[in-house]
């Protein structure tokens, strides 16, 4: 699918919406694709507004997210608080081919003698379609190969992820996994 990055204004029930790229510039025509290995904000509104925040919010819900969420159109661009904690456990989903897992903090207690007592048995639940999720996490790789993510790139190692800055450039993140392992990283004041 091919948007057209350039300035778009919105009427909202609280005023006019004109979304900015973190640039200030705009691209023109750009795949889906592309916009999201950049970070095309007025492309991921321009997303927000076809399939409808409420949407975007159910999904995430599926996907893990527990933040109150209200369906806005900067939502895609970080107008809603979340947690590290809920964005890893999102990011896992992708990692672990569309399964959700809850995330625990103790997995297993174990007495003096090295006996377990206690062994966290988790439970997977399929949330989203495993090709579905594939090509999602395709156009991530894209992110830190050839997009905003470069940085992470670790030698031989395939990765996929996704950077994301406040517009007051208070905050930085990334979201970055293999199968194995989701690490979020947030540097911010």
């Amino acid at each position: 699918k091919v948007f057209d990055d350039s300035p778009v204004t919105f009427n909202t029930t609280e005023g006019l919406y004109s979304p900015q790229n973190y640039s200030r510039t705009y691209k023109g025509k750009i795949s889906m694709r592309r916009a999201l290995e950049l970070s095309v904000n007025v492309i991921a509104i321009k997303l927000n507004d076809l399939v409808g925040p409420a949407s975007v919010i159910e999904t995430a819900r599926q996907l893990g997210l527990k933040a109150d969420l209200k369906p806005i159109l900067s939502l895609p661009l970080g107008a809603m608080e979340v947690t590290m904690l809920d964005l890893v456990t999102v990011y896992a989903s992708f990692a672990n081919k569309g399964r959700r897992v809850e995330p625990v903090g103790i997995l297993r207690i174990m007495d003096r003698d090295g006996s377990t007592l206690y062994e966290h048995r988790h439970r997977e639940q399929r949330v989203f379609n495993e090709n579905k999720i594939a090509a999602l996490v395709n156009m991530m790789k894209g992110v830190v190969k050839s997009g905003t993510g470069k940085l992470a790139r670790l030698p031989g190692r395939p990765i996929a992820g996704k950077t994301g800055t406040t517009s007051d450039y208070r905050d930085a993140w990334f979201m970055g996994f293999v199968p194995q392992l989701v690490t979020g990283v947030w540097v911010g004041n």
